[in-house]
């Protein structure tokens, strides 16, 4: 019931909590949004990003893309996005890691905009 949803909620907080303290939601913010309008896969940004074809990205390999495709981050941003999914410690990520930490982004931030619309709808109907 209620006390569930808030555990669920403390949880969902915490996911986005640590995906901004890591400086990864810059990243996963404009990667989102790129992937929605040019409606490419993520799969197939990757393949274009990794410039060595070793099925794994550097931060160097993640900016340079980032900014050959326009979109605004820094160096930094790609560095902390990659030590955030970066889970064997080989300072690069790969397509799986990449997939659950976008897939973590766009489900935190989906129960975060409906969790918003209820409080309105609730607040206004009061």
């Amino acid at each position: 019931g209620i006390l569930q949803r808030q555990k669920d909620m403390n949880k969902i907080r915490l996911r986005l909590l640590a995906i901004s303290s890591a400086g990864a939601d810059v990243v996963f913010r404009v990667l989102h949004e790129y992937i929605r309008a040019s409606q490419r896969k993520l799969r197939d940004i990757f393949s274009n990003v990794d410039l060595d074809s070793d099925g794994e990205l550097s931060s160097a390999e993640l900016y340079e893309c980032m900014t050959k495709l326009q979109l605004p981050i820094t160096e930094e941003d790609a560095l902390r996005l990659v030590r955030y999914l970066d889970r064997n410690a080989s300072d690069t990520i790969n397509i799986v890691e990449l997939e659950e930490g976008l897939r973590e982004y766009k489900r935190a931030m989906l129960h975060t905009m409906g969790t918003l619309r209820r409080r309105r709808r609730s607040a206004c109907c009061r």
